[in-house]
């Protein structure tokens, strides 16, 4: 099933509390000139995928977002279009259209998508990657790119 969402200029507040329901509790910072985005989840038994067509926006999950919340999902994104930037486990990355990156809701988190974007999300909880901590916190805020990776931003 998909549930899509719209974004409008009266309907910011409720494009923020989408995505923070559908990625985790997240402090969102929305440019006032953003005016549309489309959020379309699909449930695919433990894992949700979630594709977002939207604009320019900025997510931080911080300390004390993670300490209060029983979230352990972590989140593979793959940048379809525009450029981020991702910040977790001490190592920022600027990530490039058909790169994947990863990055974990139970820590602090900063993804910065500073211009129209589309991505493809699969969130699932932590336990179905059967990652150890450590091996986990290596692949965070890494993008994997079938090409060279680019250092600016």
């Amino acid at each position: 099933m998909c549930r899509p969402c719209r974004a409008g200029r009266v309907g910011r507040a409720y494009w923020r509390e989408a995505l923070s329901r559908t990625f985790g509790a997240v402090d969102m910072s929305v440019p006032d000139e953003v005016e549309r985005g489309t959020l379309r989840t699909s449930p695919l038994g433990q894992v949700q995928a979630v594709v977002v067509d939207g604009d320019p926006m900025r997510a931080v999950r911080t300390r004390r977002l993670a300490a209060g919340s029983d979230d352990d999902h972590v989140v593979v994104k793959l940048l379809s279009r525009g450029a981020a930037r991702i910040e977790q486990d001490g190592r920022e990355a600027c990530v490039r259209p058909g790169q994947l990156f990863v990055y974990d809701m139970s820590r602090p988190v900063r993804l910065t998508l500073p211009e129209r974007f589309l991505t493809k999300s699969l969130v699932l909880p932590r336990r179905v990657l059967g990652l150890s901590e450590s091996d986990l916190q290596r692949i965070t805020a890494s993008p994997w790119a079938p090409t060279r990776r680019s250092a600016d931003c």
